[in-house]
């Protein structure tokens, strides 16, 4: 067994199994759990592996095609990130990480018909000890109610496409709206504590109000609630939809409290200057993903290649839809414009339409905090956004 280190950790879920809800804030005065070493052996002659902490906590789970992760709140990793390469009873690689300053996440990257089959708190050994086991002749589980719904909504799309053949073509026909971060991953937070997860929603929840009562167009969200979806699942959304146009919600951050104004970005594989880079790297920080590239080393994905030869494409036009926002944008909204930028976002790497980030103003300064919080320029903004969705002509 042999432990290894490395930037990404080792996450790849389905779409919709990954919704997850969230859980009570923990208390600021409640002092943190310690997270020991990662302990692999066998108990009764079964793979099993223990995660030492003082006490249990609030977690999450996530399960996913080669997968299961679980995060821990309110809990602290001692002697830093922790990955390990297995090879033994269903387990590829396990990994421990500080995602955000009280949350850990520990990943089980999985073989083809291998699971998590249970995960405790054993007071007696000081830490959650988990067992994996074989899938093999389970029956299909249950939906969640939040894959309900997105089929449901889906079929609803659907129907509605099918009555509405005769309805004028337009260039931009469906746009998915992605609310930033969500559940307990908060985003940024303000001075006085308003939280980037909150805004965003309220702001892309009023975009799709917009777009489906005064436009031909469709919308969807990635998120309706709060709730967590990994980067990676929110452009799979996009991409299941068949979106024309995928749209991400953000509040910028940044030490200086004075920083202001809004921004808009596109996905580049260098960024457009050391800001942008900060500004992606704060972003795709949220709960790592897993680089897909390493999942089959192997084997030639043609469908890859095919979007990568045309990927310079999606970003031009990306680039070209971040010109509109900035120009379209009134220079009445009450935030200035911080013009038009590119950097590595993960949440739009995959897109397979064109693709912008806009941050809508900053939270981090007091001003613009106050301004997040009303009501009239929520629903300006959701405006603005519709009007330069409307105008687009992407090919």
């Amino acid at each position: 067994m042999k432990r290894t280190t490395g930037h990404n950790n080792v996450i790849k879920i389905l779409m919709l199994a990954a919704l997850l809800a969230a859980g009570p804030a923990v208390s600021a005065a409640q002092a943190p759990i310690e997270v020991g070493e990662l302990k692999i052996g066998r108990i009764d002659d079964r793979f099993a592996v223990l995660l030492p902490m003082q006490s249990a906590t609030e977690t999450h789970d996530v399960e996913g095609h080669g997968s299961f992760s679980i995060y821990f709140r309110n809990a602290v990793i001692l002697h830093g990130n922790q990955r390990y390469a297995v090879g033994d009873a269903g387990v590829d690689e396990i990994s421990v990480k500080q995602v955000q300053p009280d949350v850990v996440a520990m990943v089980f990257s999985l073989k083809a018909g291998f699971k998590v089959e249970s995960r405790d708190f054993d007071a007696a050994r000081g830490g959650y000890l988990f067992f994996t086991g074989r899938t093999v002749g389970e029956a299909e589980p249950p939906k969640g109610p939040f894959e309900i719904e997105a089929d449901e909504e889906l079929a609803r799309f659907r129907e509605r496409l099918s009555k509405d053949r005769h309805h004028p073509k337009k260039k931009i026909r469906r746009v998915v709206i992605d609310p930033g971060h969500g559940g307990f991953d908060s985003g940024a937070v303000g001075p006085t504590g308003l939280k980037e997860k909150d805004v965003v929603l309220d702001i892309a929840r009023r975009v799709k109000s917009i777009i489906d009562k005064e436009t031909g167009m469709y919308a969807f969200l990635t998120r309706r609630g709060d709730y967590y979806i990994p980067l990676s699942s929110r452009t799979v959304i996009a991409n299941k939809y068949r979106a024309d146009l995928f749209v991400s919600i953000h509040a910028n951050a940044n030490e200086n409290r004075k920083a202001r104004g809004y921004e808009v970005y596109f996905c580049s594989e260098k960024a457009s200057s050391k800001e942008a880079e900060a500004v992606a790297q704060r972003e795709n920080i949220s709960y790592e993903e897993r680089d897909e590239s390493s999942l089959e080393k192997n084997l030639i994905n043609i469908e890859e290649i095919v979007f990568k030869a045309g990927r310079k494409k999606l970003w031009d036009d990306s680039r070209e839809a971040c010109d509109n926002f900035i120009a379209l944008f009134p220079g009445d909204l009450g935030v200035k414009s911080r013009g038009a930028h590119s950097a590595n976002f993960f949440v739009l790497r995959k897109a397979r339409m064109p693709s912008v980030l806009v941050e809508v103003a900053f939270i981090s300064n007091p001003e613009e905090e106050r301004i997040l919080g009303s009501e009239a320029f929520k629903e300006r903004m959701a405006r603005e956004i519709v009007k330069v969705i409307r105008s687009l002509k992407i090919q």
